[in-house]
């Protein structure tokens, strides 16, 4: 007999190595000034000020789903066929139709994220992604051991891309590139004819693309939002989404991933069935939510997200016009859609500062507005807003901004202001990033 059994517990070491860079700026930020109400611009949740309520017919078919008694056991690891049929036929593009068999129901986007991309990538392989860029996708790859690759998003170009230096960072080790349309955290749209740029980018290489649409069709008045499903006739998309945001409900974590695969590019590799392995693993989404979709989907049309979209326009005027009459602080690119505007700091206005995150931490500290540092993003030198709240919040948020910028400032005439100052992004340093409640 050997001696006794020692405890043997060793959690994995990529689990372990996760880190919310959020989460530690939160942490980190300190406490707000007690004489203020905190006003919080940083969160990517359209509920946060109540102004944006989900529509009537989505809360009535979820109490529907409830009280039907018929919601309350175990459904398909994959999601419910009902919801998956409603999901296919929402979106699919002219002369493609999918169905449910292309369609995974998730626990929200974010774990469509992680399906897609865990899938796609193994362990020595890269992925091209946005920088700036929302950092769950970096948190993802680095989990299951994929080298991240970034392709810069020009500021100065209205966030679009070079693809002479997108070309260079593909190799034989590339399995894909993820797109964000509309974009968190730069708030762009992209043009159809940039996105047929992609395709052709992708088709060129043979790459699949994950295409993060969570935000489909949240422009504003004037703007249209193509899909990259519909613009694709060979490069297979594995389209993201969720109802989380175009039906203003974070909460209720259910989302999709559809793979749109008109020539069997992803059938051969075996996609969709890795696919349903990984579902068999979390057995889907609440099938309370799951129920209420189909309704959603019928009865919730776009004239009502219009009337979203407007409203969210509004604030987002305010921030624009207001940025623009605070020296030090400039709009990277003007937003077209989202929730979302990058705006940026001049340093040689605020000489105490010496960077976004500081930038941040003083406003909090001071004024008790949140916002998210540019650094989140790859984007050194940039705050992210969110603009879901109604233009007197965001009034009162800028008037607490100003006052901050002039007390950390130093004053200049307007003739002096440097309005035009480059997008800096971050090729050399490395982030550790995670999924977390800031969206």
């Amino acid at each position: 007999m050997g001696g006794k059994r020692a405890w043997n517990i060793e959690v994995p070491k990529n689990a372990v190595e996760v880190k919310n860079p959020i989460r530690a700026l939160v942490e980190k930020i300190g406490a707000p000034n007690p004489e203020k109400k905190v006003i919080t611009l940083a969160q990517g949740d359209p509920t946060v000020f109540g102004y944006l309520p989900a529509p009537e017919a989505a809360v009535e078919a979820v109490v529907a789903a409830t009280t039907s008694g018929r919601q309350n056991g175990y459904g398909h690891s994959c999601g419910s066929a009902e919801c998956r049929s409603a999901v296919a036929e929402a979106h699919s593009p002219p002369g493609h139709r999918v169905t449910a068999d292309d369609v995974f129901l998730t626990a929200g986007c974010s774990q469509g994220l992680e399906h897609a991309i865990g899938l796609l990538g193994t362990k020595g392989k890269n992925l091209l992604l946005p920088s700036p860029g929302f950092p769950l996708y970096e948190t993802i790859c680095e989990y299951y051991g994929i080298e991240p690759r970034f392709y810069q998003l020009r500021a100065e170009k209205d966030w679009s891309v070079d693809f002479d230096a997108l070309r260079s960072l593909v190799d034989d080790h590339t399995v894909g590139i993820l797109i964000c349309n509309p974009s968190n955290p730069t708030g762009s749209n992209f043009s159809k004819q940039e996105l047929e740029s992609y395709i052709s980018f992708a088709e060129e290489n043979c790459l699949p693309i994950i295409a993060d649409e969570v935000y489909e069709g949240m422009v504003f008045p004037g703007e249209k939002f193509y899909s990259m499903a519909e613009l694709s006739e060979r490069v297979p998309i594995i389209s993201v989404g969720a109802i989380s945001k175009r039906f203003l409900v974070p909460g209720w974590r259910l989302g999709w991933v559809i793979l749109h695969d008109r020539n069997d590019i992803l059938q051969a590799a075996d996609f969709s069935h890795g696919m349903k392995g990984q579902h068999m693993i979390r057995l889907g989404p609440c099938s309370l939510i799951q129920a209420a979709v189909p309704e959603m989907l019928k009865k919730v049309d776009d004239s009502w997200l219009a009337g979203v979209m407007s409203k969210l326009e509004a604030s987002a005027e305010v921030c624009i016009r207001r940025t623009e009459g605070i020296p030090g602080l400039f709009i990277a690119a003007r937003p077209k859609g989202a929730m979302y505007v990058m705006i940026g700091v001049d340093f040689a206005h605020f000489p105490g500062v010496s960077d976004a995150s500081e930038f941040a931490q003083k406003l909090f500290k001071g004024q008790s507005v949140m916002v998210l540092p540019g650094e989140l993003f790859r984007a050194e030198g940039m705050f992210r807003l969110c603009f879901a709240g109604p233009p007197e919040v965001m009034e009162e948020a800028f008037d607490r901004i100003a006052e901050h910028c002039e007390e950390i400032g130093e004053q200049r005439s307007p003739s002096d202001r440097i309005c035009t100052p480059q997008h800096q992004t971050m090729p050399n340093k490395r982030m550790k990033r995670v999924n977390s409640f800031v969206a």
